[in-house]
């Protein structure tokens, strides 16, 4: 027996301009089990939004209002999450094995879609795997016609937005079919041309996350050559500043490609932006005012170890010099300059310890980051790295604090590239 859930969104469309966003209602039954706590989420350029949450009641039901227009996910922990468009009233959701709209267009069309372009997406996975000529073939020809087949459905301007949408999906996806340097570049063209032509509707969703994704990924598959790699996706990044810098700030772009590369674990790429744009991501907020006397050392307790358990004062690195790590999750630039560090002594093996100074504690995203790359890092015994940072005469982030073989300050580096020098010369 089918569940019906009815959401209602709200949005007087004609006033919209003149009074403003207008609240979005999402009433009706919950696509959750009674009490569970439902979280939504928005998106505003490459930053994700926070809507809020509500919790189900006893008898299944949601009241919610949110004056968010454009893309956002319903979700609830270890439960899937549910895209929905928020942009015309009214929505009525039937819930069964997949929810269907009866009265909106845009979430209709949306997920009239969604299996084709699943569908797609599978075919490709299997694509990329198969060892058999045959099935590559024909595996080939059947993702050409889906892909045409999904474009003409696009085209047939059922949808406003749900349109735009899916057609950022199949850009993202037709990117594993390009088989030419060529092809690259006109798929590259089209991405660009697509951004700047719906910007408005993609700026309020996560389909411009995908799509610059995609543009640098597919790079890893016409440029092996580390130097290369390193010189078209550097490049690339520059042609999204021209697309998107004077809408959304340069800062903003930079820090999404700098935390972008560091979780791919490209060091190389991310020491090449910050060294281009320092004066664009860096972080002033810091300026130390009690400078520590020169000939006072550092002392103070290190945490290692799974979970930071493990407890050593700084002494015990007393006679090899070693690297304080500073970042903060006001300064992506800096958790991006740390992820990075890890990631060029490792390719140059290096062999420092790196002790982790966080400016205060690190959350989500920015901390599952740093857990990937410095897993059992080691950490300063502070609360938080705030006085050990001013203490120093820190200026500003990213900076990586020097301590020589008697915990004494060495220096402080805010240029990418001496550090690296400096490090290769150990």
């Amino acid at each position: 027996m089918k569940r019906f859930t009815t959401i209602i969104f709200f949005l007087a469309l004609g006033m919209a301009y003149i009074m403003g966003q207008d609240l979005i209602s999402i009433v009706g039954k919950s696509p959750y089990p009674e009490g569970t706590k439902v979280f939504f989420e928005g998106y505003e350029g490459f930053q994700k939004v926070d809507l809020g949450s509500i919790r189900t009641t006893a008898n299944g039901d949601i009241d919610y209002f949110v004056s968010y227009h454009g893309y956002c996910l319903m979700s609830a922990e270890s439960l899937p999450s549910i895209p929905l468009i928020l942009e015309y009233d009214p929505t009525c959701i039937e819930w069964d094995s997949i929810p269907s709209f009866p009265c909106d267009q845009e979430n209709g069309f949306y997920y009239k879609i969604l299996p084709a372009l699943a569908s797609l997406d599978t075919a490709i996975i299997r694509f990329q795997a198969s060892q058999d000529s045959l099935e590559k073939v024909s595996l080939w020809n059947s993702m050409g016609k889906a892909a045409e087949d999904i474009r003409g459905e696009l085209m047939s301007g059922n949808s406003q937005y749900a349109g735009v949408l899916l057609e950022a999906q199949l850009l993202v996806l037709e990117a594993a079919l390009l088989e030419t340097t060529e092809d690259l570049a006109g798929h590259k063209a089209k991405i660009t041309t697509f951004v700047e032509t719906n910007y408005e509707v993609l700026y309020h969703s996560d389909a411009l996350i995908g799509l610059a994704v995609a543009y640098t990924g597919m790079n890893k598959r016409f440029f092996q050559n580390p130097a290369s790699m390193q010189q078209v996706q550097v490049y690339d990044v520059v042609e999204w500043l021209k697309l998107l810098g004077s809408k959304m700030g340069d800062r903003e772009v930079i820090e999404f490609f700098l935390i972008h590369f560091a979780g791919e674990g490209a060091s190389d790429i991310v020491f090449s932006l910050l060294e281009k744009y320092t004066d664009v991501v860096m972080c002033e907020q810091y300026v130390g005012a009690n400078i520590r006397p020169p000939h006072m050392p550092y002392t103070f307790n290190v945490f290692s170890g799974p979970e930071l358990k493990r407890v050593y004062p700084l002494d015990q690195f007393h006679g090899i010099s070693k690297i304080l790590a500073i970042y903060s999750p006001q300064c992506p630039a800096s958790l991006a300059a740390v992820t990075a560090l890890f990631g060029f002594m490792s390719e140059n093996q290096i062999r420092m310890p790196v002790i982790l100074v966080p400016e205060s504690e690190m959350q989500g995203e920015q901390a599952e980051l740093i857990k990937r790359h410095a897993p059992f890092g080691m950490q300063t015994g502070m609360k938080t790295g705030g006085g050990l940072i001013t203490g120093a005469g820190v200026k500003q982030l990213p900076a990586f604090i020097m301590l020589d073989e008697r915990n004494l300050l060495k220096g402080i580096y805010y240029d990418m590239k001496e550090l690296q020098l400096e490090l290769k010369g150990e």
